[in-house]
């Protein structure tokens, strides 16, 4: 049972980790285009 709770936090947690690295790059190049104009 440890190992199936695990795996289902594992498949949860994944997709929460990619949105937030996408909205960190994507702050970034917002930043970058602002500082450029």
């Amino acid at each position: 049972m440890a190992e199936h709770t695990e795996a289902s936090c594992y498949k949860t947690r994944i997709p929460k980790l990619q949105n937030t690295i996408r909205a960190r790059i994507k702050n970034k190049i917002m930043k970058n285009i602002q500082s450029k104009i």
